[in-house]
């Protein structure tokens, strides 16, 4: 099924409306060789965060903002990718987390669970034991 130009204009006009434009930057695009068929370098958009999560990120951002949220849970593995993405971008945007993790099965500190303490007041931070975790609502 192909859209006409005019539904193309329609959905980008949606997102641009719908999304917070400095998260997502523009990235290059590339036709594939062998068909015609096109890849979007999502790899190119963020250090920390890329992909359909930012694309996420880029449409609930403004809308916690709009409803004045100002502290969000988080729960998710100590070692995660999304964890120490998502708390880069609540710094930014002025949101303060609170985090409920699954504690890592070694206690070395390193990688996300680094950046993760780094961007986070211990405080903010609830451990649950990995034993717990399947029970985690």
């Amino acid at each position: 099924m192909s859209l006409s130009r005019s539904e193309q204009q329609q959905i980008n006009d949606w997102v641009k409306m719908s999304t917070q434009d400095s998260l997502l930057p523009q990235t290059r695009i590339h036709l594939l060789p062998s068909a015609n068929v096109y890849i979007k370098r999502e790899d190119e958009s963020s250090s920390g965060i890329s992909g359909g999560k930012l694309r996420k990120y880029a449409s609930l951002l403004p809308i916690l903002k709009q409803r004045g949220v100002d502290e969000m849970g988080i729960i998710g593995g100590a070692n995660s990718n999304n964890i120490a993405g998502i708390l880069q971008l609540l710094k930014e945007w002025g949101i303060e987390p609170w985090l409920f993790l699954r504690k890592a099965a070694g206690d070395s500190l390193q990688g996300n669970q680094l950046l993760t303490r780094m961007l986070c007041p211990q405080e903010r931070f609830h451990w649950v034991d990995r034993s717990e975790w399947p029970r985690v609502e």
